[in-house]
């Protein structure tokens, strides 16, 4: 499993189809917070193995862990 610096050096300007192909490869699920400025409800658990991601023009611009 990759870490957190690793995981947002290899996704972030990435498309989102692109994004959920590196997730699935290190066994991780992938949550999109926010779309084009639009917020996404999440829970409030905290999951080592989910990334939280924001998207902007279809590229990712942030990465989180949880």
């Amino acid at each position: 499993m990759l870490n957190y610096s690793e995981i947002k050096e290899k996704i972030i300007g990435k498309s989102l189809e692109e994004a959920q192909q590196i997730a699935k490869e290190e066994k991780m699920d992938l949550r999109i917070r926010a779309k084009d400025g639009v917020s996404y409800l999440g829970t409030s658990d905290f999951h080592i193995y989910r990334i939280n991601i924001r998207i902007k023009d279809n590229k990712v611009t942030d990465v989180g862990i949880g």
